[in-house]
């Protein structure tokens, strides 16, 4: 397996900040879980949903997935464009995508998710988005020749069985 997927709400993959009402309790829960998917699945690589744009935005200073990766050694990537290469690649802000219910901008982002990843050396990588990616971003990940595997659609501090998608 090349590519492992979990989706979530972007404040467990944030953590405690200013832009998300969550405890702290939860994306400790976050990261424990992170870090036994990654031991169990022998992750050499957790790359994410962000972008250095994003960062700026939100005023982060680690993510919960950077924080794992550091804490296991493991590579860490972003896979987001920023702003300057969501122009140059034809991708609407993310406020326009929301206003607009525009699929194709989110379908442009997943390819170069994918893209990016693809490039990755030290598979296999754990990639974290949000959880209204997971579906797309696998068949397009499928389609572009990776062998990808939806560990969670939507995880959350509650989700006990986390390898189950239909839990």
């Amino acid at each position: 397996m090349d590519l492992y997927i979990i989706g979530t709400d972007h404040k467990h993959q944030f953590g405690p900040c200013t832009v998300f009402n969550t405890t702290e309790q939860a994306c400790k829960t976050f990261a424990l879980y992170l870090k036994e998917q990654c031991q169990s699945l022998s992750i050499r690589t957790l790359a994410e949903e962000m972008s250095i744009d994003a960062r700026k935005k939100w005023d982060l200073s680690q993510t919960v997935p950077e924080s794992v990766a550091f804490d296991l050694d493991l590579e860490h990537a972003d896979c987001d464009p920023d702003e300057e290469e969501r122009s140059h690649l034809g991708i609407q802000g993310e406020g326009a995508i929301k206003m607009k219910n525009i699929q194709h901008d989110n379908d442009k982002r997943e390819y170069e998710w994918i893209r990016r990843l693809s490039q990755l050396q030290n598979l296999p990588v754990l990639f974290v988005c949000g959880y209204d990616h997971p579906s797309s971003l696998l068949k397009k990940a499928r389609e572009c020749g990776l062998s990808a595997q939806i560990i969670v659609e939507k995880w959350t501090p509650n989700k006990i069985n986390a390898l189950d998608p239909q839990s």
